[in-house]
This record gives C-alpha cells, structure tokens and sequence, in this order.
C-alpha cells in the first residue's frame, strides 16, 4: 500500500520506519527542517532501538519525505496523523485548532481512501471532524507505544480499530496484519478514542496508588518497599507497583483529557482518574518541600528524563520539581545531571536556563559539591555508579541524598544521610 505519516516524532517516525520494513511504500512529512535534514542524511533525531537500522534500509528507498504538505503525493490509501495533542489546562477547553487546520490542509492536498488518528484526542473529536468532511471516511486507531520499545511494540502489540464502516475497516486491517499484533474491532472511532484514554489513565491511576501508600508510610515510619514486597508475594490478585514519579507526555496530560468525557456532576467534583492525576503531581511539591526542610544551598539533580534510558525531557516531573524547589528556597543553587543532556531537541530544555548548571559526568566530582543529592530518574549510568568511587565521594563532600526511586538502596544501612521515598523506617 501507499501510505503517509503526519508527524515524524517519537512516535510517527518508528510507525512509519516499521510500515516501510514491512514493503509498504511510505511518505513522511514533518513541519521541522531541522528533523528533514537529519532524516535525509540518515540520522535520527532520537534514540529508538533498531531505528538507525531501518531509517538506513529504507530513507529514498520506500520511504520518503517531505517538509510541507503540499509537495507531497497527491493520492495515498492511508494517511495516519501521528502528531502530538497539546496540553490541557482542565476545565479549559482543549485547544484542536491547530489539528483541525492541518486536517483542512491535508484535505485540500491530498486524498486518502482513509484519514486515520493515532493521537491522543477527546472522546468525540473524530465525530465531528468526519461531520466536517462527510464524504471522507475517518478512523481512529489508538497508538500505545512506550518510548525506548516503539518499533518492536507497533510490531507485536494489538491493533483496536474503530471506524464507521466495513471498506474502511478491511483497509485499515489489511494493512495492520502485514505489520503485527492481533486485531481488534471497536464500534466506532469514539470507542477507539476512549480505549486510548483508558490505558494511561488506567496505569497513571495504580502508579497512583503506589505513591499514596508510600507518603503514608513514610508518615507512619514503615518501610513501604516491604508492604509491596509482603502483601504481593504468593497473592495472586495484587500487582501493587513499586513507588515514583508519574510523568511524560502521555500519562501526564492524557488523564486530564480523559475528564472531558465526564458529565458535569462527576466532573465538578472530579472523577478518581482526575484526583490520581492530581495526587501524581503533588508528588512534585512534597518532593520540593522535604528538599526544603534541608535548607541546602547547592541541590545536585540526578535524572532530567522522564524515565529511565530515555532521552525525552517533555512534561518531565524534574521539570516540575526544580520550579518547586525555586519556589521553596529562592536562591538555591541546582545543578543537573542527565547523560542524553543536549544531544537532541527533546533535551536541549535547560540550555539557556541560567539558574540551572548542567554537568555533562556522572563522575565529575563538582557534581558532589553539593548539600543534596536528589535521584529524579533512575537511569542505569545513575544506577550503576561506581560505588567505590560514590562512597569515597560521600565520605568527603557528606551530602544528604534524597532517592526518589530506591536505586541506590544498598547505601540505606551505610549511608546514615541516605534517604529514599517510602522507606518511613
């Protein structure tokens, strides 16, 4: 089939690259210049595993692109919008005009059998937009991808299909099953967009969860790690995660989309999705405020990600947390560091920000010259330090360190400054 791709970001790029692995003649359009040029010179803008491998098989060959639209194919059989939703200030109304010009554009540009969505969007939008364009047929098909297992999850995992009608369906399907991953057939598109919904708002929730049982365990001087360790082992119907922060661009924006969907008397008073989303991001403040309580005048920030090994600083909690913290002690110096600062769009964020200094070393001994030591993301050049090297740096510079996800749990009974969420004993 001849296929196009809005948006070649973290997740359009690995969709398409995939859709070309699989003989699919593929186009790709993106709006960065800066993005056209890397690809075109066979580079990615981001680390994805397998990604240089198929962006070097396949770039000129079956897959091509474009930085505007309109110098595109003019005839596609399916055209995927792979680009990002923006970010809800709820109960603001979300803003969908920059898609719903795109799409106007698209439309005018070019002519797809189908215009499927794989963003994130609020139950109901496809509905209107296909009111917009009723001689058009429209679907949407939820992505569920995780950064750092993009290209081997659109591979493996189910497709959920939700369209109007049977052409579109056997289209959309025909072209899934040379991907990979079971097919599952939804009513509608608004069910499509709702499952989309449901399954981070579902895994933001239990996260939820986890973090709420670890404040109240610090609280009561109890080890939450042994809690989750006891009540799961050998019980079959608990699956309680282990605590941290909840963030990114999808769980940290797609539960407030989710609580569009609410009627107004649950959604004044907030549905349990909404109030977990909220509990996730007081995790930043309580952060910031037993940073606080230190009263440190240089903080060390380990991890800028928004998790572990990944190179995507978006909607990060570190963000969040740093601003918190600037917040609580004016004047507070805070270093950072991150090993994927700088080396692409999606972590040049603290660049220019000058009361921020970034360390590019783990090993660099002035990121020890500090009063705190703050673990923000667990990624494995964090996890795995040296220790001989770390407790000869503890001895000497005798920081206090606050481990937000438990990686440096060894330190717990040999560091008496050692600290870590949920370990209230």
């Amino acid at each position: 089939m001849n296929v196009m791709y809005i948006g070649l970001g973290r997740i359009g790029l690995p969709q398409a690259l995939v859709s070309a692995d699989a003989g699919h003649i593929v186009y790709g359009v993106d709006n960065s210049i800066d993005n056209i040029i890397l690809l075109s010179e066979a580079k990615t803008p981001f680390y994805e595993p397998l990604m240089d491998e198929l962006l070097q098989k396949h770039i000129n060959n079956n897959f091509t692109i474009f930085n505007e639209i309109k110098m595109a194919p003019k005839k596609v059989d399916l055209l995927f919008f792979t680009l990002g939703t923006g970010i809800p200030v709820y109960p603001e109304k979300l803003d969908l005009s920059e898609i719903e010009s795109l799409l106007d554009e698209v439309i005018k540009s070019i002519s797809a059998k189908v215009y499927i969505f794989r963003t994130t969007l609020p139950v109901g939008t496809v509905d209107a937009l296909s009111k917009r364009y009723q001689n058009k047929n429209f679907a949407f098909v939820p992505e569920r991808l995780v950064e750092g297992n993009a290209i081997a999850e659109e591979r493996q995992l189910p497709k959920i299909i939700g369209t109007y009608n049977d052409y579109s369906f056997n289209l959309i399907s025909k072209f899934f099953i040379s991907i990979g991953g079971d097919i599952i057939r939804v009513k509608n598109p608004r069910t499509a967009e709702f499952c989309k919904l449901t399954d981070n708002s579902y895994r933001n929730l239990i996260f939820s969860f986890s973090n709420d049982i670890a404040i109240a365990a610090e609280t009561n001087k109890i080890d939450v790690y042994e809690v989750i360790s006891s009540v799961n082992n050998g019980y079959e119907r608990n699956n309680i995660m282990t605590p941290g922060p909840v963030s990114g661009y999808c769980l940290g924006k797609d539960p407030y989309i989710f609580e569009y969907s609410f009627p107004d008397n649950i959604s004044k008073n907030h549905s349990v999705i909404y109030k977990a989303r909220k509990n996730n991001d007081y995790l930043y403040k309580y952060f910031s405020k037993k940073a606080a309580e230190l009263t440190p005048k240089i903080i060390s920030i380990l991890g800028v990600s928004f998790k572990a090994d990944i190179d995507d600083f978006r909607m990060s909690h570190t963000h969040n947390i740093i601003e918190e913290i600037e917040s609580e002690l004016p004047g507070c110096i805070i270093k950072i560091y991150d090993p994927f600062i700088s080396s692409n769009k999606y972590t040049n964020q603290y660049n220019e920000n000058i009361s921020v200094l970034t360390i590019n070393d783990i090993n660099d001994t002035n990121l020890f010259e500090t009063d705190l030591l703050m673990i923000l993301t667990p990624h494995k050049e964090i996890k795995n330090i040296d220790r001989k090297l770390l407790f000869d740096l503890l001895e000497i510079k005798e920081p206090a360190i606050f481990d937000a996800w438990n990686v440096w749990s060894d330190l717990n009974e040999k560091y008496e400054k050692y600290s870590s969420f949920g370990r209230g004993s």
